[in-house]
């Protein structure tokens, strides 16, 4: 019987508890905002990244510019996910408190 109210209140509790963890879908972006694009000259937009940036190569991170960044930004973050790893998603690296007027990193940016 215990085990019985124990599932039931399981069973009850875990829906509320994850409809806790979702957000609503943001608005769609209105005709003519501009959005944040993210290139690098070292390969083309949904190109394959080359050999000299993987752990195959020289590990090295590619060069990376940005544009059309939000009036009043005071930092970016970057964070390069790989959700085609073997082993599930997997995060290469995290670079955050980039100053809001950067607009590019070089390639080979020191892990640390």
């Amino acid at each position: 019987m215990r085990i019985k109210l124990l599932l039931l209140l399981t069973i009850l509790t875990v829906p509320l508890l994850l409809a806790g963890c979702t957000s609503p879908t943001p608005p769609p972006a209105e005709p003519g905002t501009p959005t944040l694009v993210l290139t690098s000259d070292a390969f083309p937009a949904n190109g394959t990244i080359p050999i000299r940036y993987t752990c195959d190569g020289e590990e090295l991170s590619p060069p990376l510019s940005w544009s059309n960044v939000p009036e009043g930004t005071r930092s970016f973050a970057l964070i390069l996910d790989d959700p085609d790893a073997p082993i599930g998603t997997y995060t290469h690296w995290v670079l955050y408190n980039i100053p809001g007027e950067m607009r590019e990193l070089p390639a080979g940016i020191p892990p640390g």
